[in-house]
Parts: C-alpha cells; structure tokens; sequence
C-alpha cells in the first residue's frame, strides 16, 4: 500500500506541477501580448509627435512669412498713403494664407476646424476697421464717416433706426 500511496503522492506532484507550468505559460503569453500593444502603441504615438512636430514647425515658419507681410504692410501704409497698395498688399496676404490653407488641407487630407488661419484673421479685421469708419445711412444715401468702430456699436445700441452698412460689401 505504500507504493500505491507514493504512486498516487507523485502523480498528484506531476499533476500540480503540470498545472504550475500551464499558468506561467498563460501568464508569459499574456506579458508577451501586452507588451506587444504597449510596443504598438508607442510606436503609433512616435509617429503622431512626428507629425504634430513638422506641422508646428510648418506653422511656425508660416508666422514668420506672414509676420514678415504684415510688417511689410504696416511700412507700406505709413509710408505710401494710398489705398490702392493697401488693397494690393491685404489682397496678396489673404491669396496667399489662403494658397497656404489649401497646401495644408491638400497635404493632411481634411481640414482641421480646430485650427484657424491667424493671419487671415488679422488681414478680415484690418479690412473691417476699414470700412467701418466709412459707412453709409441706406435711407438717405448719404455717406458718413464714423470715428471708430467703438462709435459704430455705440450708434446701434440706441435702436436699428438707420440700416448701416459697409462701403466694402
């Protein structure tokens, strides 16, 4: 009886042992797997700081470009009183922002609607500033120069008694 018993005590031995084993595997597969997706993913996020790099970098050396325009346009004003080459000038800064857009658009596939175009925005505003300091009363037709924009919202916070609107639309 007490080599059936030492039989019985071994194979109960080998069977846990047997178990032992298929856990570590399980537990080593799964490891295995896991730093597998950790390895994917950080190659994924390699790639994504890559791009948002190069596109930062393209950003920055659009800001420039048009930091340089929008200098050029400020000594063109102060030292050319003409509309005309503010009009050229605005016009060649909002071709080409827009050119700009659409290379990137072009480039990234989709348009990013987080993202805007500061310099277009700067140029819209300029234009703004513009034209409303000459606005015209629709009922009468008679041109009148406002002093500032401040002026303006300050005229249509009394009531809509005249329509106003821009010499530029």
């Amino acid at each position: 009886m007490e080599e059936e018993e030492e039989k019985e005590e071994g194979q109960r031995t080998v069977e846990c042992l047997r178990g032992r084993l298929l856990a570590e595997r399980q537990v080593s597969r799964s490891a295995k797997e896991e730093a597998e997706l950790i390895t994917r993913k950080m190659e994924e996020l390699e790639r994504n700081l890559k791009e948002e790099i190069r596109l930062r970098e393209k950003a920055e050396k659009r800001l420039k470009l048009l930091m340089k325009k929008l200098e050029f346009i400020k000594g063109s004003r102060s030292s050319e009183g003409s509309s005309s080459s503010e009009v050229s000038c605005i016009s060649s800064v909002c071709t080409s922002a827009s050119k700009e857009e659409e290379e990137e658009t072009h480039d990234s596939g989709a348009v990013d609607e987080g993202k805007t175009d500061h310099a277009t925005e700067n140029v819209a505003s300029t234009e703004e500033a513009d034209s409303s300091s000459k606005l015209k009363d629709v009922s009468s037709g008679e041109a009148s120069v406002v002093a500032s924009t401040s002026s303006h919202k300050e005229e249509s916070q009394f009531g809509n008694e005249f329509s106003w609107y821009s010499d530029a639309t």
